[in-house]
């Protein structure tokens, strides 16, 4: 055990000068030679060391007198896996470095770069209800075989604690703290678990007491009931595997409450993988849920999932789940979900306050800051956001658990390389993308994150390295390859990103092959052809239903190709034309969207009219503000600097667009080409230059897909040539003539001095 210590300090030590460029104290370095030094002893157990003294805390105090522990129990259950601990009985252990550290410095937590081991000592009885006697040696048995199937952790056999407790000639008092600790150290486990049974009201209830085998210390003591003995010991078991899967002082999970261990594998898991596989995040989600529709934690997180892919379907079903459980949600669930209701029916202030309750009762379950920082999100308060997630990253300061439990590194890291980005700190947000490459550089999602900030920033070359870094990990995952080739595009390698294309489509992976019309889609956009984009994305939705999303930049298509009327009816198909007015929240989020994108598409064509116009904007102010999505509060200004660009009022243009911007990176590309054309009419071309270069700040998804980036590339041409800069015109115009050699015939005819 000492050889492996001096191991693991060498491991650690090498990684500090690599990843953070510090030594160890040079008590610690002491402390690792003097181990190296030491030859194994082992520590004996005595019956001195079990004396009785103060008995450890319990959470379940019958009234009535304990009963000794019945004599006959059950046979050890075999280990299902390896993973049960085989040390003999009386085997000493020696301690690894921080065991040994504890026994110098009582407070510290044991260490987290070993595997932990936990051990279960008999159970104590109420004394005047023998018919459960045999669960004094049974919850053992059931709740060990149950943990021997975890990953990351090990097991000790009961009959090994048994054995231990017999040498130590104890009677039938219950185990004082420095007994569990003698115990624990005898059989190599890392915590002792303790506990009380008895009968409650509606069933049996299991008080447990989980000690630090190191210093005796008393990590949680918790309760919990349930009318069958199988399902107690499921319970009792989540309950563990949630305080010994973490580190004492780094994140944990809250109020996890399951009545299966299954459910709960498959909650971890999803915290496990959910930024590097997606889709199978949620189906583990979905298998959480299957197991035990109760287990709200669960059914919260697919929610989320549902909601981010705008799956209906699922909302509903989830939501409803919600509502029949009601007052029966345990307390940080419920707190959750209040907050997320009140976000989508626009309570932004309420749903604040949820967040910030959920920070202050749980402060170290991640789950609540990710709430915050979502609320915070939606209300463009950017720099409180900021806040919120290095809270989130102080949890797991230096980021080493990033493969096991909540990846809290990857939530900060990702959500403060993109709020960096929103506020246009460039620099910031790259030092937070190599950050996690250096704290996870096994994640492609960190790699991927990273080069997206490349791109934005228009150093194609590291963008695509960094691509290639997170496709050698990932090779088969769909959400890398879309990356790719989103990257491409943004490079303006479209011959490339037809390779990709052609390759998804043959893959006979529906993943992939959806992906590969989307991003065709794209291309065809980029190159001028938007009548072929549209009737491509028509076929593509009536083969892969799951492309409903793009009939808005079909819609914008059809106006881009000259069919003003064809694209109103189209943005009325998807919102519904003459639907009464929507309710707050998500449903007034769609109505300011759909109708601030209408307006934009068809304001320099015959179909716009300046007093329709103007009701558009009212309407998107009046029903855009009842949105829990600040963009959608100031949408109308867009469409008020549309309204004015048209009358030539080129002050009044800039000022309602300047209003409109609701981010630098990651906004609405057609405010940012509005804002630059109004520049160029006031004479002000190294303005627009500014602006433009904000607008490639965004891949080409989502708010992003609207407006080709060859389009910013000719009014940065024009830019260029209106500010007397030849050479950067030139390059701009080349980019373009490449792109839109086979355009649409009004786009290879468009003057770069218009």
């Amino acid at each position: 055990m000492r050889a492996r210590a001096v191991d693991a300090y060498d491991r650690l030590r090498a990684r500090l000068a690599r990843e953070y460029e510090l030594r160890p104290d040079a008590s610690i370095t002491a402390l690792a030679e003097d181990l190296a030094r030491r030859a194994s002893a082992p520590e004996t157990l005595t019956p001195e060391t079990l004396t009785p003294e103060t008995p450890a805390p319990e959470m379940s105090t019958p009234s009535e007198p304990r009963a000794a522990r019945s004599q006959v129990r059950p046979a050890a259950p075999r280990a299902s896996r390896s993973r049960v601990r085989a040390a003999g009985v009386l085997a000493a252990v020696g301690l690894v470095a921080l065991g040994l550290a504890a026994r110098r410095a009582p407070r510290t937590p044991p260490s987290t770069t070993t595997t932990p081991v936990v051990a279960v000592v008999p159970i104590d009885v109420a004394a005047a209800d023998t018919a459960l006697q045999w669960l004094s040696a049974g919850l053992p048995q059931l709740i060990v075989a149950r943990l021997s199937r975890a990953d990351g952790m090990e097991v000790v056999t009961p009959a090994q604690v048994r054995a231990v407790l017999r040498r130590g000639e104890l009677g039938s008092a219950p185990l004082t703290a420095k007994q569990l600790r003698a115990v624990g150290r005898a059989v190599g486990a890392s915590f002792v678990v303790s506990g009380t049974v008895e009968r409650g009201a509606t069933g049996m209830v299991l008080g447990l007491a989980v000690h630090d085998a190191a210093t005796g210390r008393l990590v949680r003591a918790d309760v919990v009931a349930d009318s069958g003995v199988i399902a107690l010991a499921d319970r009792a078991t989540v309950r563990l595997l949630d305080v010994v899967g973490v580190r004492p002082t780094g994140p944990r999970l809250a109020d996890l409450e399951t009545s299966s261990v299954e459910a709960y594998h498959h909650f971890v898991r999803f915290n496990e993988i959910v930024y590097e596989r997606a889709d199978e995040a949620s189906a583990e989600l979905d298998a959480a849920i299957a197991l035990d529709s109760g287990f709200t934690s669960a059914v919260l997180a697919r929610l989320a999932r549902a909601y981010a892919d705008n799956d209906g379907a699922v909302i509903d079903a989830l939501t409803a789940v919600l509502h029949r459980r009601a007052g029966r949600i345990p307390e940080r669930d419920r707190v959750e979900w209040q907050a997320r209701q009140a976000m989508l029916a626009g309570d932004v202030a309420g749903s604040e306050a949820a967040s910030r309750l959920l920070v202050a009762r749980y402060p170290r379950d991640p789950r609540g800051y990710e709430m915050l920082a979502t609320v915070l999100d939606n209300a463009g308060r950017w720099d409180a956001r900021a806040r919120a997630l290095e809270s989130l990253l102080a949890l797991d300061s230096l980021g080493i658990e990033a493969g096991r439990g909540p990846c809290t590194s990857c939530t900060a890291y990702s959500s403060l390389t993109e709020v960096r980005l929103a506020l246009g700190d460039w620099d910031g947000a790259e030092r937070a993308a190599r950050r996690w490459t250096v704290v996870a550089p096994e994640m492609h999602a960190a790699w991927t994150n990273l080069a997206l900030v490349h791109a934005y920033r228009g150093r194609h070359d590291l963008a695509l390295e960094a691509m290639r870094r997170a496709i050698s990990l990932a090779p088969d995952e769909p959400g890398v390859r879309m990356a790719w080739g989103w990257v491409l595009v943004m490079a303006r390698r479209l011959d490339d990103a037809d390779t990709a294309i052609a390759s998804w489509r043959a893959s006979g992976v529906r993943a992939l092959q959806v992906q590969a019309e989307d991003l065709a889609s794209v291309v065809l956009r980029e190159r001028g052809q938007f009548r072929a984009s549209t009737e491509a994305i028509a076929r593509a939705e009536a083969t892969y239903p799951e492309l409903a999303y793009l009939e808005l930049v079909r819609a914008n298509g059809l106006a881009r190709a000259g069919d003003c009327a064809a694209a109103v009816r189209a943005y009325e198909r998807v919102h519904g034309a003459g639907a009464a007015e929507p309710p707050p929240g998500g449903p007034s989020r769609a109505f300011a969207w759909h109708h601030a994108l209408l307006a934009d598409a068809v304001a320099d064509t015959p179909c716009a009219r300046d007093g329709w116009l103007r009701a558009l904007a009212d309407s998107i102010e009046r029903i855009g503000a009842r949105s829990y999505f600040g963009r959608d509060w100031v949408l109308h200004h867009h469409v008020r600097g549309l309204v004015a660009m048209r009358a030539g009022d080129w002050p009044e243009a800039e000022r309602q667009l300047r209003r409109a911007r609701w981010r630098v990176a990651d906004g609405w590309t057609s405010t940012s080409i509005a804002l630059a054309r109004t520049q160029l009419a006031l004479g002000r071309p190294l303005d627009a230059v500014a602006t433009l270069r904000d607008a490639y700040a965004i891949r080409p998804d989502a708010v992003g897909r609207y407006v080709p980036r060859t389009e910013i590339d000719h009014y940065m041409a024009l830019a260029f040539r209106r500010a007397g800069m030849a050479d950067s015109a030139a390059l701009y115009a080349a980019y373009v003539r490449r792109a839109w050699a086979h355009a649409d015939p009004a786009l290879r005819t468009l003057s770069l001095e218009r």
